[in-house]
This record gives structure tokens, C-alpha cells and sequence, in this order.
């Protein structure tokens, strides 16, 4: 007869610690989550303006009470980004109450004559900006290209345009000549001259820009009295640049 062979039950042994641990960090996750005392208390201001401390306040006034991770950190951003002269903002939070909000403005390199506070960044990129007078050179469009600043296009690249702003504040501004005393004219036709010493700069499209100025400034340079007794310059070929004299004066 066959023994009868009896298994031995095993015994399952609860992982208490690990349990525990579990419990804990699904606690310590939904605390952060939900809890009040996570909320923002401080928030540390990077490279913002003071006119822009009243709209924090309110913005700090709506969030509080509201935990960190609740806020969304893109939302708040397009609160300060929807104004054309921020170039960038970065929105930060802690569960410990403490927050960052750093804003970088778009620097000018060219202001519309024709619109006060309306600029040109590096970029071409268009934007207002009232609170600001920077010494940079004046963009002066022809009469049919006024338009808003939403709806600036046509046959002005203003990525050009502002090409040559920076090359004309770099190279032709100094004691003599103020950048904000230079004005780039652009004609409907798309092309560009220079005002300046109360004489034009003729230079056509915007290509060789620097080779175009540069030329311009050895003129200068050789000849110090160039706008005394020229008019007008003539630089669209900047290896053969002619000049109009200035009419004599009858003795």
C-alpha cells in the first residue's frame, strides 16, 4: 500500500517594511499633491522689471492657497509672455512654498521713427516697449509702408534691417556720431539708405551690408569733411563708391 504523501503548506511571510514604505511615500506623493501647506508663500523675482511687481502680486494673490503642484508652470508663463517686449519667462516651484519667476526683455537695436516705444530686436522681431529710450538707430519706412506693428510685412526683411542696425551701431556710432543721430530709410521699393550729417548714404539692397559700411567708414576715416562737400554717397558698389558734391555757393 501506497504512503500517502502530505505537502507542507507554505507559509507566506508579509513584507511589513516594504508595505510600510509604500504607504508612507503614497502619503508623502498625495500631500504633495493636495495639501495647502505646499502652497506658495515667496516667490523670487530674476531680471523683472518693478512695473511688473503689481501684476506679480495679483498673479500671487490668485495662487495662493493653491498647492505647488497643482500650478502649471507654462500657464503662468504666457501671463508675462504675451507681451511682445518679454522675450522669455521661466516659472519655478517647490513643495517647500518658494517659487522663481525670471523674465528676459528683448533688447533693441533700431526704433521706429514713425511709432513711439515700436523696435527692432536682433532678430527683426518687432515689439512695443514704452518704458524704455535706448541710444540706437532710427528706422524711418516710407509713407505707404505705415502700418501696426501686429501686421508689419512686405518687402522690408526686418531680419536684414536689423542686421544693419547692429553693423551701424557697431562701426559708424561714436563721439562724432550718436547711434540714435543715424536713420536708416527704407524706400517701398525694399531699398536702403543712411541719414546722417545731414547727407544720404545710398545703399541699395542689403546685401554686403558689411562691406558696404565698412567702406563707408574708411570714407570717413580718410576724409573727415566728407559730408561738407558731398551730398550723397553712392555704395551700392562698395569697391568703386561715388559721391554727388554739394552744390558752391555763389560769392
Amino acid at each position: 500500500m501506497a504512503k500517502r504523501i502530505v505537502r507542507k503548506k507554505t507559509r507566506r511571510v508579509v513584507k511589513w517594511k516594504m508595505l510600510f514604505g509604500c504607504l508612507l511615500l503614497t502619503n508623502i506623493v498625495l500631500a504633495c499633491q493636495f495639501s495647502k501647506v505646499t502652497s506658495l508663500r515667496t516667490i523670487n523675482l530674476v531680471g523683472v522689471r518693478h512695473t511688473e511687481r503689481e501684476r506679480v502680486a495679483a498673479m500671487q494673490a490668485e495662487l495662493k492657497g493653491i498647492p505647488a503642484l497643482q500650478l502649471k508652470p507654462r500657464k503662468i508663463e504666457r501671463r508675462f509672455t504675451g507681451q511682445t517686449r518679454v522675450l522669455s519667462a521661466d516659472f519655478r516651484r517647490n513643495i517647500f512654498g518658494t517659487g522663481s519667476l525670471t523674465l528676459k526683455y528683448r533688447e533693441p537695436v533700431a526704433q521706429l521713427t514713425e511709432a513711439s516705444g515700436v523696435f527692432v530686436d536682433s532678430t527683426g522681431f518687432v515689439f512695443s516697449d514704452p518704458e524704455i529710450k535706448p541710444v540706437v538707430p532710427l528706422l524711418k519706412l516710407d509713407r505707404g509702408m505705415r502700418v501696426t506693428v501686429v501686421a508689419m510685412a512686405g518687402v522690408i526683411n526686418y531680419g536684414e534691417i536689423a542686421e544693419l542696425a547692429v553693423i551701424v551701431n557697431k562701426v559708424l556710432s561714436g563721439p562724432n556720431d550718436r547711434a540714435d543721430s543715424i536713420v536708416i530709410e527704407v524706400a517701398d521699393t525694399g531699398g536702403v539708405c543712411l541719414l546722417m550729417r545731414k547727407g544720404r548714404v545710398i545703399l541699395g539692397t542689403c546685401e554686403a551690408l558689411s562691406k558696404k559700411i565698412d567702406a563707408l567708414k574708411q570714407l570717413m576715416d580718410q576724409n573727415p569733411n566728407v559730408f561738407n562737400e558731398a551730398s550723397e554717397i553712392n555704395l551700392m558698389a562698395p569697391d568703386k563708391p561715388s559721391t554727388k558734391q554739394k552744390p558752391k555757393e555763389m560769392p
